[in-house]
């Protein structure tokens, strides 16, 4: 058997084992990797990546900047502003923190916008506690920076890997602003889904009368601060780490030169030299179990494309509509083939196997490369579905104490709609047939 081919079979074995959760599911992630090396599918240094990958080092930076956000009472007090603001309604405090974090992930990594809004979202919850249940909105939260992420170019790496290819093929390119056609469409979607079948699904799967995850019970900042509190008071524990959080999200924002992975795992060791959270405290509450989730999937991700497995997918995939070759349906072939995909690897790693295939299309087809790259890069970011899809939507993992299947349940509906909505608004924005010769 080829190698792709059990490549394909690990996979449908890790998804039966993500979806029934009989193993933990970090145990899983790894485990796969470990199987892509032991049968020779892949090189060591490829399926182990993902421990040293920058998106990892980003979540892991950025959860013990959170966490210190916690520890400081910084998450606490501003709950508990944005609970007066809003007159003390938790639901609408939520929600804002929620168009804050979408907004937010237009501009910068989606990993560091809701690792810089969890802990926030956290103190609101450990507030008002009696009233809401943090599980109906981290998870709404991961996915809100998922569909803000279309609103600029630099809102994730989907849109700089399509707008490379163009630039190389000497077709024309993207504005800044253009992805935001998209962008801000799936936002409103969202917020509209969320405070529809959103809502009612959630009180279904988390009533607010269960048990609160630890993250909520443990929430105790004034206890933390009592803690650690020798050399500098609260007030000054919490101006520093709110420096040092603003300081690294500027830093991402401005692309100076540094990897975000780099910048992230700084703001952590400076959040232990100003000791604004002790080393102790880090080890205790850091969150194994998200960066050997996303570590594992990363690394079996590169595996897969290593060994021709996606590949393999992206072809039988697309072979059932070769019969049938138009602009359109090359269009939707691609943009259902990438929101697939994507549940199941990096949104970037699926742009760029995507992409390349794509191409051919433009000339074979005269299909439009603007509509046609635009469909394969929104469709990449529609990865809601599954814990392992992208980093935003494993870092609410842990805090959240969700099951895989809790994904499944909440997103599939909003990926399905997010879908319809792709294809049927890019033609609107960039006809599907070119209309002059391109070079």
């Amino acid at each position: 058997m080829a190698p792709e081919q059990i490549s394909i079979i690990i996979l449908v074995v890790v998804m039966v084992l993500y979806a029934t959760e009989v193993i933990p599911l970090a145990v899983t992630a790894l485990g796969s990797c470990a199987a892509m090396a032991i049968l020779g599918l892949a090189t060591s240094d490829v399926v182990w990546s993902g421990l040293a990958a920058d998106t990892t080092l980003v979540v892991g930076g950025m959860v013990v900047v959170g966490n210190t956000l916690i520890e400081t009472g910084v998450a606490e007090s501003l709950g508990r502003w944005i609970l007066r603001k809003t007159g003390g309604r938790p639901v609408i405090s939520c929600t804002c923190l929620i168009i804050v974090a979408m907004i937010l992930s237009g501009f910068m990594n989606n990993s560091a916008a809701i690792a810089t809004m969890m802990p926030v979202m956290i103190g609101v919850a450990a507030t008002a506690k009696d009233r809401i249940h943090e599980k109906q909105w981290l998870l709404p939260m991961a996915v809100a920076t998922n569909a803000g992420g279309m609103l600029s170019l630099i809102g994730t790496t989907s849109q700089m890997i399509v707008q490379s290819a163009l630039q190389e093929q000497g077709y024309p390119v993207f504005a800044f602003f253009d992805f935001a056609w998209l962008g801000i469409p799936l936002s409103l979607l969202f917020l509209l889904y969320m405070g529809t079948i959103g809502r009612w699904l959630g009180k279904r799967m988390w009533p607010d009368n269960m048990p609160h995850t630890q993250s909520v019970m443990d929430f105790n900042p004034d206890a933390a601060v009592h803690e650690h509190a020798q050399g500098q008071n609260r007030k000054q524990k919490q101006i520093i780490a709110v420096v040092i959080m603003l300081t690294a999200i500027a830093l991402m924002v401005m692309n100076v030169g540094i990897s975000n992975g780099t910048i992230a795992m700084t703001a952590a060791g400076m959040c232990i030299i100003t000791r604004c959270v002790s080393i102790k405290q880090v080890f205790r509450q850091f969150d194994w179990t998200t960066i050997f989730v996303l570590a594992g999937g990363i690394g079996f991700a590169n595996g897969l494309d290593y060994c021709g497995g996606g590949q393999l997918i992206a072809e039988w995939l697309m072979g059932l509509f070769h019969n049938s070759l138009t602009p359109v349906t090359v269009f939707i072939m691609f943009v259902v083939v990438g929101s697939i995909l994507t549940q199941f690897m990096s949104n970037t790693a699926v742009a760029a196997m995507l992409t390349p295939i794509a191409l051919p299309f433009v000339t074979q087809v005269g299909v439009n490369p603007l509509a046609l790259l635009m469909g394969i890069c929104a469709a990449t970011n529609l990865s809601f579905s599954t814990p392992i899809a992208t980093p935003s939507m494993t870092l609410v993992l842990g805090p959240g104490e969700y099951r895989f299947m809790d994904y499944v349940k909440w997103c599939t509906i909003f990926n399905i709609i997010c879908t319809a909505a792709i294809i049927i608004i890019i033609p609107m924005v960039w006809p599907l047939e070119l209309t002059q010769m391109l070079p």
